[in-house]
């Protein structure tokens, strides 16, 4: 697997495994690979770490994913909120270690740098492709985010129109009463001609923003 391995020793003599992944799936042409654990279970005292390897929700015949298996793996290692924090997505791993110690071995996950060990007697690993029932919760996540993305385009497009049609009627009347006043030198003439021009810029950013935009939002 070419993601552990280039052998090397640390300052102690302890043989050290490790890779540091590149930040982006474009850079992946060099070997390096941009990691998240997508889940991890636990089979009697082996830990499963399972990478997701899928970010644009779709993937082709060339996909594959890793799983790393920590064989009778130390349940002190194995803290469930400690665990629960390699799935965090603010938590991304950049560089996996794996440090042989005579009959142990440590995998070491380093994370917004932050350090997650685990002591184990072995790891095993392997890379695979993607079973049906993962594909078919990639398509139900997909669909379930298109579906929040509609929804959230239906509220922006509701407010967006809604803010319009008030700055809209706020001019005319402000317009109003300032013709009513014209050429009287009294507050409703002053305080008309000034939010007038306050509606009006505002009138103007909303039209450039509405430029800005994706046209899908306006075809609700």
């Amino acid at each position: 697997m070419e993601i552990l391995h280039n052998g090397r020793l640390n300052h102690a003599g302890q043989k050290v495994n490790s890779v540091k992944f590149s930040q982006t799936k474009e850079l992946a042409n060099d070997g390096k690979r941009f990691v998240t654990i997508d889940q991890y279970s636990m089979i009697g005292k082996d830990l499963i770490l399972t990478q997701k390897n899928h970010y644009s929700m779709s993937i082709d015949s060339n996909d594959s994913l890793y799983v790393w298996k920590l064989i009778n793996v130390d349940m002190a290692d194995c803290d469930p909120y400690k665990l629960s924090r390699l799935l965090d997505n603010e938590y991304r791993p950049n560089e996996l270690k794996e440090v042989n110690m005579g009959n142990r071995k440590r995998f070491i996950v380093y994370i917004n740098e932050q350090r997650f060990v685990f002591h184990c007697d072995d790891i095993q690993y392997e890379e695979r492709g993607y079973s049906r029932k993962e594909i078919a919760d990639m398509m139900i996540e997909k669909e379930n985010c298109l579906c929040e993305i509609e929804k959230l385009n239906s509220k922006l497009s509701e407010f967006f129109v809604r803010l319009c049609r008030f700055i809209n009627r706020e001019s005319i009347d402000y317009k109003n009463l300032a013709d009513m006043n014209a050429g009287k030198e009294n507050m409703v003439q002053t305080r008309s001609n000034h939010y007038l021009e306050i509606l009006t810029r505002i009138k103007d950013k909303l039209d450039d923003l509405k430029k800005t935009l994706p046209e899908s939002i306006f075809l609700h």
